[in-house]
């Protein structure tokens, strides 16, 4: 009895454990980036080595961007006036099987580089946008979605998608499109249907505002460095889990010391000023 109970216990901490742990982590960031947690109405400021949780909605502003890196080694770049939400994201080393991204994009460009659940069990891995799902095979792809033709004066509304390495496979309706490397398709708010869009609309877009805010450079740096946003080493996991939260710390106390000195420089009235 004493032992079933203690079994019981162990089990019920250890998914507890799983339940509170982050599914991700803000990796790096430009501008303005908010996060909306599941139950809230408001959304609040996020910056590096942020955590993220399941049924948060990351958003960006104007000219601004995201790079976070999820907990099996998967990126996901979030460009301007964008909206993201982490439906469902779980992933367990010894248990890869029961892994699972379910991501949903709102609104605005994404661009996905799948890690260990993506590359081990693809079934698992989802993005919806509201056209169309989309399904990973071992993949570096772009989404965007327009919701409304006067949001973008260039492109009709709709989702537009195209692949860097591997292929996604599109669905809607019953209809389903694999796209390969170098590959982009769409699919219209007005009407049903999956094509292939051999403009390259997307990839012209979206190189556009790399440019403008330097982001190229830093996916190109980051593409290059395994283990930090792109491929998971279970090696590095706990050093980097350890370099986020001193960062994290080091933030709080200099931020602690900014709220002090502002406050010496300022007392209460009847205590007089520094001079």
């Amino acid at each position: 009895m004493t032992r079933c109970l203690l079994v019981a216990v162990i089990s019920l901490l250890c998914s507890l454990s799983a339940v509170s742990s982050p599914v991700g982590y803000v990796h790096a960031s430009q501008g303005s980036v908010t996060v909306r947690h599941a139950g809230k109405t408001s959304s609040e400021p996020i910056e590096m080595d942020d955590p993220l949780e399941n049924g948060d909605v990351v958003s960006t502003g104007q000219n601004s961007w995201v790079i976070l890196s999820m907990q099996d080694g998967a990126s996901l770049t979030l460009r301007a006036q964008t909206q993201l939400r982490i439906e469902e994201y779980r992933y367990r080393p010894q248990q890869p099987e029961e892994g699972r991204s379910w991501l949903s994009l709102l609104t605005g460009s994404l661009r996905s580089v799948t890690g260990a659940i993506g590359q081990r069990h693809p079934a698992s891995y989802q993005l919806k946008t509201p056209q169309l799902t989309i399904g990973i095979r071992g993949t570096d792809y772009e989404v965007m979605a327009i919701m409304d033709d006067s949001a973008d004066a260039e492109l009709e509304a709709g989702t537009y998608a195209g692949v860097h390495d591997g292929e996604i496979e599109l669905q809607q309706d019953g209809d389903m499109l694999t796209v390969g490397p170098e590959q982009e398709a769409f699919a219209s708010t007005k009407r049903t249907g999956l094509q292939l869009d051999r403009r390259g609309r997307l990839r012209e877009r979206l190189s556009r505002f790399d440019r403008q805010v330097n982001l190229g450079e830093v996916l190109s740096q980051l593409h290059n460095r395994r283990g930090q946003g792109f491929g998971l080493d279970l090696d590095r996991q706990p050093r980097l889990e350890q370099m986020r939260q001193a960062r994290r710390e080091a933030r709080q106390q200099q931020r602690q010391q900014r709220v002090k000195d502002a406050r010496d420089f300022h007392p209460r009235e009847g205590k007089g000023r520094r001079r």
